[in-house]
C-alpha cells in the first residue's frame, strides 16, 4: 500500500536498476525542485537560484577558502570574521582524509566497476549540473589496460572461494545463517557462561 506522505504519490516513489542511477536520479529530482518556482519561491524567475551545490570536494584544503567565499559572493552574504580559518584535514566513512589521491583510490576498483559506474553515468547532466568530469577516469583506465598501474584493492574472489562468498550472502540475505558460537574451545565457553550468570545475577 502507498503511505499517504503526499497525495498522488505512488509506492515506490523512485526506482533505479541500480545505486548509480539511483544517487542519478535523485540529484535531478532535488535540482528541479529547488529550480521550479512553484515548490520553491514563486516570487521569483526560475534561473535565480535560491541554493547552491557545494560537493565534499570542494572543501578540500587549500580549495575550502575560495569555495566558501565564493558561495558567500553568490548569496549576498557578509562574513564577520576578517581571515579564513581552513580545516586542514576531513575524515569521512568514504576517504581516510582530504589528502588521499584520485589515482590510489581508483586503483582500489576492478577496472570493471570503473567500467560499470561510467556506463551508468549521464556524463552531460553530471558535468552541467554538478561540475564532474570523469575524464580522470578514462586515463586512469588506459593507465590500468597499458599496464602502467595495477590493481591496488582487495584480493579478488574467483572460482570456489566465490561460489561460497555468494552463497554466504544468499544465506545471510535469507536469515538462514546459523548463530555465531562465540566460543573457540571449552575454555572460552566456560569463561563466558560464567561472566553471563555474573550479568543475570546484577
Amino acid at each position: 500500500e502507498s503511505p499517504d506522505y503526499y497525495n498522488g504519490c505512488t509506492y515506490p516513489f523512485e526506482t533505479a536498476d541500480n545505486l548509480i542511477q539511483l544517487r542519478m536520479n535523485k540529484y535531478r529530482n532535488w535540482i528541479d525542485f529547488l529550480s521550479n518556482p512553484t515548490t520553491s519561491n514563486s516570487t521569483e524567475s526560475r534561473h535565480i537560484h535560491r541554493w547552491s551545490i557545494v560537493k565534499q570536494e570542494d572543501l578540500a584544503y587549500p580549495e575550502q577558502e575560495q569555495t566558501i567565499l565564493s558561495f558567500f559572493k553568490q548569496h549576498c552574504i557578509s562574513t564577520l570574521k576578517p581571515k579564513f580559518k581552513p580545516v586542514h584535514k576531513i575524515v569521512t566513512n568514504s576517504m581516510q582524509s582530504n589528502h588521499a589521491k584520485k589515482e590510489e583510490i581508483l586503483r582500489k576498483f576492478t577496472v570493471e566497476e570503473l567500467h560499470f559506474v561510467l556506463d551508468n553515468l549521464d556524463r552531460d547532466f553530471e558535468s552541467r549540473a554538478l561540475g564532474y568530469n570523469y575524464r580522470y577516469v578514462e586515463e586512469h583506465i588506459e593507465k590500468r589496460s597499458n599496464g602502467q598501474l595495477e590493481y591496488s584493492g582487495p584480493p579478488l574472489l574467483k572460482g570456489e572461494v566465490l561460489e561460497k562468498r555468494l552463497k554466504l550472502i544468499e544465506d545471510n540475505l535469507k536469515g538462514e545463517l546459523p548463530g555465531r558460537d562465540i566460543s573457540y574451545d571449552e575454555a572460552k565457553k566456560k569463561s563466558y557462561e560464567e561472566k553471563q550468570k555474573k550479568a543475570i545475577s546484577l
